[in-house]
């Protein structure tokens, strides 16, 4: 057991570090999209992905937010297991375009790392985060909707669709 808890430290340094350094560099990773000269189908896959992030400093700035939360979280104790689900949230998403963007095999390796070092320690608290899915996805039985409720929720539902059309579409 203690060489799990050296295992579980040791990963939730790697992945967090990691998790500071990109999210605090990701302002600064992007491609000013004014300064491409290159039409846009001749860019690279990577060069396309850091112009369309610098397009708006918001994204990076948020994707980065995102990193440094989630590693913030898995380093303290309370809140590991929220941190491992967001960061496989976002790690899963960049492993992904990395592979359809055809970004650096490094990186692609360094985020498949990341990933399993996450998704294991998720499994060292598998009991926490299944507790807590069943807590979310399983109503005790005094909170199960009625027949009422639920007609309700449809018509209320019905309602807020109908209006975001109306919003959306300018009718």
């Amino acid at each position: 057991m203690k060489y799990l808890r050296i295992f579980e430290w040791a990963s939730v340094v790697v992945v967090s570090t990691a998790m500071f350094i990109y999210g605090f560099a990701k302002p600064i990773q992007f491609t000013d999209p004014s300064t491409i000269t290159t039409p846009v189908n001749e860019l690279t896959g990577m060069q396309l992905m850091w112009a369309f992030y610098g397009y708006s400093l918001t994204m990076p700035l948020f994707l980065g937010l995102v990193e440094v939360a989630g590693g913030i979280l898995l380093i303290l104790p309370r809140t590991r297991v929220i941190g491992a689900i967001i960061l496989t949230g976002i790690l899963s998403t960049v492993i992904m375009q990395d592979v359809i963007y055809g970004v650096l095999a490094g990186a692609l390796k360094a985020a498949i790392v990341y990933l399993i070092l996450t998704l294991a320690i998720l499994f060292i608290h598998r009991e926490v985060a299944i507790d807590g899915f069943k807590r979310l996805l399983l109503p005790k039985p005094e909170e199960r909707p009625t027949m009422m409720f639920v007609v309700l929720v449809l018509l209320l539902a019905a309602l807020i669709k109908f209006l975001e059309v109306l919003w959306t579409h300018g009718v």
